[in-house]
């Protein structure tokens, strides 16, 4: 088996500035995390985690893109997200319904089209 890389991704709340004055506050995403990064690395991963003030947009794609260089054909990679999701206008016209899906990161929404774009 190849190497098993982790990112583990938790707020409980978000950059209020950043949202027009809304906190996005959770309770339990840092402790999804944790749990998430434990059972990762009790199978042999060597994770990576981002909580709250820490998960910024920047910080977790950069994450994503350190792993992507990082990884070699029959290696793994593990990502878990526990906070908020939404949803805005496309801005690239290709959703169906008009509408882009997202990661409510710290400081600003991650695009599922910038998603897509890491993955591929």
């Amino acid at each position: 088996m190849g190497q098993g890389l982790s990112l583990h991704i938790g707020l409980n709340s978000v950059d209020a500035s950043k949202y027009n004055g809304w906190a996005g506050t959770l309770a339990g995403c840092v402790n999804d995390a944790n749990s998430m990064q434990a059972i990762a690395v009790a199978q042999g991963f060597t994770p990576t985690q981002l909580i709250t003030e820490a998960a910024t947009a920047d910080a977790i794609l950069t994450a994503i893109g350190q792993a992507a260089r990082a990884l070699k054909s029959g290696d793994t990679f593990l990502i878990t997200y526990s906070g908020h999701g939404g949803r805005v206008p496309d801005p690239t016209g290709d959703s169906p319904d008009g509408m882009d899906d997202t990661w409510v990161a710290y400081d600003r929404m991650v695009l599922g089209h910038e998603l897509y774009n890491m993955w591929s």
